[in-house]
């Protein structure tokens, strides 16, 4: 039985084309690899709003090339984003409270 849904209507003036791995912070946000839009959506759990949305296509910092996953580091919070077609992985501060997000690195 199906209790919640996301992604049939637009985010950031696009809809979800092609939603890939999640990874989700205790706080209650949700981050969604948007692959073909070359960003990561983050919604709020209790009722899948967005709290913010990351990147766009490119190579600079902040930008993605198809990202493909995403993983939470426990002791910080921090956003680790892999950006496959940059060939690299970088790291997201994303504040819990109004869900404004700043690269802080990247590897």
């Amino acid at each position: 039985e199906e209790t919640a849904r996301a992604g049939e209507e637009e985010v950031g003036g696009a809809f979800l084309d092609w939603p890939g791995p999640l990874s989700a912070r205790d706080d209650g946000l949700l981050f969604v690899s948007d692959v073909q839009n070359h960003r990561v959506v983050a919604l709020r759990m209790r009722d899948l709003t967005v709290a913010c949305v990351l990147g766009d296509a490119g190579a600079e910092d902040g930008e993605f090339m198809f990202p493909a996953g995403s993983c939470v580091d426990p002791a910080t919070g921090g956003l680790w984003v892999c950006d496959r077609e940059n060939h690299r992985v970088q790291l997201f501060h994303v504040d819990r409270d109004d869900g404004g997000a700043s690269p802080q690195g990247r590897a």
